[in-house]
């Protein structure tokens, strides 16, 4: 049950939110990101430019398998195909940023360690301004969310097996901003694959769930009830060789409804938990050339489809 609890604390944490500004909208009534145009993105200096899946597929291939040399993604720290972070190192890096977020980052840690008995948190924290190595900046970075518990006997909740975990509940926001630097304008034409790089997200939901009696003492999972929204937009351009372009990606999901938590446990791998609590979801990826001409316009309305069609082939 103790693995049981964190994947739910998991859950409740992605899928939650809480608006601060206007309480009385539901916390998923989040603002849309808009499309990031090609207007808005820096040329890539490309000239074949990619029409297919497969052609856009090569494309970042060879920008990660030219990680050890690309002065952007070196900078970063890691490639694009190898950056894996575990909950306790993205605190242990968030760390380095500021000695401010730092004081952030410590409250938050203190009030996870005391969730078990005060069964609650609720936080706010801001990374606006930060940047990201040398070449981007996290113009805004913005985060607010709450977690609450109710144990069946009033007590602490029991760590070792939860027997006492009743229901949890959460909600929250996130909004992100990133952008590029001067630095990264004014780097030298092979020194990086990446050209321009850009990221929006607003997310916005509330979570909760219920537990029943299992085998014995144990309390088990029941049901998972979420209300949530994201869009995002993501935007680069880059060449390798002199393939290359300006790519656009727009996601977009919302669902409100209540999931059985069986579900999710017989679920065999990461992606069918992410078809089961994303069920309904947007994805148009655009490739243009320097010019502005769009070489590749599609719509995917599935995580599952959206990574068949960009899973290198074998």
């Amino acid at each position: 049950m103790r693995k049981a609890f964190f994947l739910i604390l998991a859950v409740l944490l992605i899928f939650s939110s809480c608006n601060l500004i206007n309480p009385v909208k539901k916390p998923s009534d989040i603002d849309t990101v808009a499309e990031i145009n090609s207007s808005d993105i820096q040329s890539s200096g490309a000239t074949n430019v990619p029409t297919t899946e497969s052609e856009i597929v090569a494309i970042i291939s060879g920008i990660g398998s030219n990680a050890s040399s690309d002065q952007v993604i070196q900078d970063l720290g890691n490639s694009f195909a190898e950056k894996k972070l575990s909950a306790a190192k993205i605190l242990k890096a968030a760390k380095s940023l500021s000695s401010s977020f730092q004081q952030q980052i410590d409250k938050i840690q203190q009030d996870f360690d005391n969730f078990p008995t005060t069964k609650k948190i609720d936080e706010t924290i801001s990374l606006s301004g930060e940047n990201i190595g040398t070449y981007f900046a996290l113009t805004t970075g913005e985060a607010a969310f709450s977690l609450n518990a109710v144990t069946t006997d009033g007590n602490p909740i029991d760590m070792q097996g939860a027997s006492n975990l009743s229901s949890l509940a959460g909600e929250g926001t996130l909004k992100i901003a990133i952008n590029p630097t001067s630095a990264l304008s004014s780097l030298q034409a092979d020194a990086s694959a990446i050209k321009d790089f850009k990221f929006r997200l607003n997310a916005g939901g509330s979570a909760s769930i219920s537990t029943k009696a299992g085998a014995g003492m144990e309390r088990i999972p029941d049901k998972i009830t979420l209300d949530y929204a994201e869009s995002m937009a993501i935007a680069f351009s880059a060449r390798v060789d002199t393939n290359g372009g300006k790519f656009s990606f727009k996601i977009d999901s919302k669902y409100s409804g209540t999931i059985d938590y069986s579900n999710i446990q017989s679920a065999t791998d990461p992606e069918e938990v992410l078809n089961t609590l994303v069920p309904s979801i947007t994805i148009t990826v655009k490739v243009y050339d320097d010019s502005g001409n769009v070489t590749f316009n599609k719509t995917y309305t599935s995580i599952e489809a959206f990574v068949a069609a960009f899973t290198p082939a074998t």
